[in-house]
């Protein structure tokens, strides 16, 4: 039941870091689109400002263009009268004297003139959109100004006659090609940069995740160890007991039953503590394997006989042997062999099947372990071969399944990539489990 608590604890703490990750993730990119999107608008208000000076620039050197034809319709002697402007800013008056000048004496603007220099006077500008030019009726000086729109820039209005009744705007289509090449730096340095935030983010929350795993299971194994530990001691002690009060002096038979127990227990713990300092220094790369030519079969037979003769439930071993001899140390293959067997009889049920095949693949001499057991989920199987891990515990008990360190797959791990070789798993949830080893068949240099 602890171990229960502990995982969904573990699993709830990593959900709450997961979702603190994402949200820090979706703030930061909401800041970086907010600033884009303020860095885009920037920009087009700039180029607006730009485009209206230089649309106002085309529209005088469109009148300039209309000067000649106008003069030659302007009787001699007369006296030009430009009539009275109201201002509306310097920079305008001008411009309208002459518009209304012009009209006067028949030479009315021309848009599709207007719209050739407007573009000439763009492209000296590096600015190339499509433009349209409009003439826009109105008798409010409210109308003057017309901001951008949604997709295009419009330009202010220009009047072209004095009483503010008639204007010319420009259009100016698809603006944000223009904008995103001024901002093409800006937006690869702001992607980079997003990127590398979010990686560092994702990095350090899965370092963290990690930690608190590793915390976690270290934590289980404590739980596990003692659970597990505390029936062989107490049968020692109990056992140590019965000796020393001599009740048994005169009942051999259950005095050798007890000295046998004890002597199982005890072999029990040391067999668990070897396993430990093994896997130890197996990752420390402090062992050194005596690899040479060994038999297989007696190895696997010999431990048939020993699961046979201490089962606790219908058990059948099935055996093939398609190859003699595999390149190992026959010790730790032994015990990584013997490790499969021991978890195939323990997430089983009642009557278990258990088949043994030693065949050549290639290169690899294979020894594949199957049982028709509980089997393990595709999720635990990425899980099974880490140390203190085991497959669906809580689901495997409540089958009836044992539990445990979970050191008898990491040790296998170990085992088989001390000799250059890979250990494989191949299971389906509620049918079966084969766990596959595969080891080299020249190992180089023979120690």
């Amino acid at each position: 039941m602890l171990l229960y608590l502990h995982y969904i604890n573990l699993i709830m703490k990593e959900k709450h870091l997961k979702y603190l990750t994402i949200a820090a993730l979706c703030i930061i990119g909401l800041l970086q689109l907010t600033w884009m999107l303020h860095t885009y608008s920037l920009q087009q208000q700039d180029i607006k400002v730009k485009v209206d000076n230089l649309f106002f620039e085309a529209a005088e050197k469109e009148l300039y263009s209309r000067y000649n034809d106008a003069l030659k319709n302007i009787p001699e002697g007369e006296v030009l009268d430009f009539g009275t402007i109201s201002e509306d800013g310097q920079r305008t008056n001008d411009f309208l004297l002459f518009q209304e000048l012009f009209r006067r004496y028949g030479s009315e603007i021309s848009l599709t003139n207007l719209d050739s220099i407007f573009q000439v006077v763009l492209m000296k500008n590096d600015i190339r959109l499509k433009t349209s030019i409009f003439l826009i009726e109105g008798d409010s000086l409210t109308n003057k100004r017309v901001s951008a729109d949604f997709g295009n820039i419009k330009t202010d209005l220009i009047p072209i006659k004095k009483d503010y009744t008639l204007y010319i705007q420009a259009t100016l289509s698809s603006p944000y090609k223009l904008i995103l090449t001024r901002i093409t730096l800006l937006l690869a340095a702001t992607a980079i940069m997003l990127f590398f935030v979010s990686y560092c983010i994702i990095l350090q929350i899965r370092i963290i995740i990690r930690q608190n795993r590793i915390a976690q299971l270290r934590q289980d194994f404590s739980y596990a160890m003692v659970h597990d530990m505390k029936t062989p001691l107490t049968s020692i002690m109990v056992g140590t007991r019965m000796l020393e009060s001599g009740k048994l002096d005169n009942s051999p038979d259950k005095k050798n039953t007890y000295i046998r127990i004890m002597k199982d227990e005890i072999q029990h713990l040391l067999a668990l503590t070897n396993k430990v300092l093994t896997i130890a220094k197996l990752e420390e790369g402090n062992i050194t394997l005596a690899k040479q030519e060994v038999l297989i079969m007696p190895i696997v037979n010999d431990l048939v006989e020993k699961f046979m003769a201490k089962k606790t439930k219908d058990i059948k071993f099935i055996t093939y042997f398609a190859t003699e001899t595999v390149c190992a140390d026959a010790e730790y293959l032994k015990e990584a062999i013997s490790n499969l067997i021991d978890n195939a009889i323990k997430y089983s049920g009642e009557s278990v099947v258990i088949e043994i095949t030693c065949e050549e693949a290639g290169d690899y001499d294979q020894i594949k372990v199957k049982d028709n057991g509980f089997g393990i989920s595709l999720k635990d199987q990425s899980l099974v071969f880490e140390k203190f891990e085991r497959g669906a515990a809580v689901r495997r008990s409540s089958k009836g399944g044992a539990t445990g360190f979970g050191l008898g797959l990491n040790y296998v791990q170990q085992v088989v990539a001390a000799h250059d070789g890979t250990v494989m798993i191949d299971s389906i949830e509620g049918k079966y489990s084969e766990f596959t080893i595969c080891i080299p068949k020249l190992m180089g240099e023979l120690e």
